[in-house]
């Protein structure tokens, strides 16, 4: 089994109603504004998660290694 499937796609978001424009390489998971997304991934990107609720985020922070 795949754990990741490319779904590069646009999408408004279901939290703030800003227009989301797609990576052109990797699939998105959240809104880059509002941090915000929508529970509907098994493995990423796959878009079988019938769900749909609105995942808000708990916490931000920084860091200048890449990734984390």
């Amino acid at each position: 089994m795949k754990n990741f499937t490319k779904n590069d796609e646009g999408f408004v978001c279901a939290n703030c109603e800003r227009a989301v424009s797609k990576l052109n390489y990797s699939s998105r998971d959240h809104c880059p504004y509002c941090l915000c997304s929508l529970h509907v991934d098994i493995l990423p990107g796959d878009r079988q998660n019938g769900c749909g609720g609105l995942l808000v985020p708990i916490e931000v922070s920084q860091s200048n290694k890449k990734g984390i």
